[in-house]
């Protein structure tokens, strides 16, 4: 008994250690070593290694790895029959890397307790804060960012929703014996991601936060209590003119007050109409490597529907079969939190190629969360 305990410290402990360096290595500047970059791949195939060390054999969730299979056939069959690059596409390489974080989860579910995710959570949150830290003082610090028509961090759109799921995690885990302490950290937060003006990062949080108020918080009293304060910020956001300027016009916006709306949303409008025109010419199987950055339409564009149709699946795997739980209030804390993560990530990949599977390590939290909670389910449902 005491062996097995050990091993669930030590996996535990390396799990902590995979995500804290995973958050860790968005800030590529601040280290620029190609060993501390190479850390966080060491650390979980290292815990990938563990588990199988101490289980004598590795798992896969068979319905979701079925899926992937389905979806690599057709990327083989379309490659062979139109000689069009669908094995090169951009979002091949995030689909497998989040299904190699969420094979190892899955595994690291299989030993562990459900204490992990607390452990996790942690970890996390602390690389957070230094990772934002790290950004607010390279980047913000002494720098006029509401006056400025231009992102002044550039990597935005990776760090943005790795803090906000910091934020998250803040909010539905007791993480800090000070309730000051928790509300300033996730203050703090929030506010950095609305100076990098992460337009669809804020707006994944004011769903996710909605979703919250509505279906994750228990009581009619505390949900009324959460509606009434997200309708009375709304409310004067659009009525007082300072908080109209400082949010809509400087921070949505960008202080581009003469731009036209292409321009205002970075080019995507161009892009929805480039493939609004494509796609009714290969409805079916699309055009291989495309980018549009949006999700849902560069799927549809690089896939048609045949391919999409597994990758839809791929990327609500993690949430939808938990949203139904939750929506009924039959759910755990954990399920509310990958539900959670998983609509930010969806709703940010409205305006974003990649998420909900990348790029980099952006949303490697909700298929860790996913996996370690489907382990769990498995171990305890087969008493493995």
């Amino acid at each position: 008994m005491a062996e097995r305990n050990a091993t669930k410290v030590d996996v535990e402990m390396l799990t902590g250690l995979g995500v804290f360096f995973t958050v860790i290595s968005q800030a590529k500047v601040m280290w620029n070593n190609v060993a501390f970059e190479a850390m966080p791949h060491i650390i979980w195939f290292l815990l990938l290694l563990t588990v199988f060390v101490k289980r004598r054999n590795l798992d896969l969730d068979i319905k979701f790895f079925a899926v992937l299979f389905l979806f690599d056939l057709f990327l083989l069959i379309a490659q062979i029959t139109t000689g069009k690059e669908y094995l090169s596409s951009n979002l091949v390489i995030p689909i497998h890397l989040s299904a190699y974080v969420y094979m190892v989860a899955y595994n690291v579910g299989k030993v562990s307790r459900i204490s992990i995710f607390q452990r996790a959570a942690k970890y996390y949150v602390a690389s957070v804060i230094l990772l934002s830290v790290f950004i607010y003082i390279n980047a913000f610090h002494g720098r006029d960012w509401l006056n400025s028509a231009y992102y002044l961090y550039g990597a935005k759109n990776s760090a943005a929703p790795i803090i906000v799921v910091g934020a998250l995690l803040i909010i539905i885990f007791d993480l800090f014996r000070s309730k000051i302490l928790k509300t300033a950290v996730m203050t703090f937060l929030i506010v950095l991601v609305f100076m990098m003006k992460a337009r669809s990062s804020i707006t994944g949080l004011f769903v996710s936060i909605l979703y919250y108020s509505f279906v994750g918080v228990k009581g009619d009293r505390k949900k009324f209590v959460y509606a009434a304060v997200i309708f009375a910020t709304v409310f004067l956001v659009f009525t007082n003119s300072y908080l109209y300027d400082l949010v809509i016009n400087r921070i949505i916006l960008i202080n581009r007050y003469n731009a036209d709306l292409d321009e205002i949303a970075s080019g995507r409008i161009s892009q929805i109409k480039m493939s609004k025109n494509i796609f009714p010419l290969a409805p079916l199987v699309g055009h291989g490597g495309f980018s549009i950055d949006s999700f849902p339409l560069v799927s549809l564009a690089s896939y048609g529907i045949l391919g999409s149709i597994p990758v839809f699946m791929l990327s609500t795997y993690p949430f939808l079969k938990r949203l139904k739980r939750t929506v009924l209030d039959q759910s755990e804390k954990i399920e509310k939190l990958i539900v959670i993560l998983g609509l930010f990530m969806w709703v940010v990949g409205v305006f974003e190629e990649l998420s909900p599977f990348g790029p980099d390590t952006r949303c490697f939290m909700l298929w860790t969360m996913a996996g370690l909670y489907s382990g769990i389910q498995a171990k305890e449902q087969y008493n493995v």
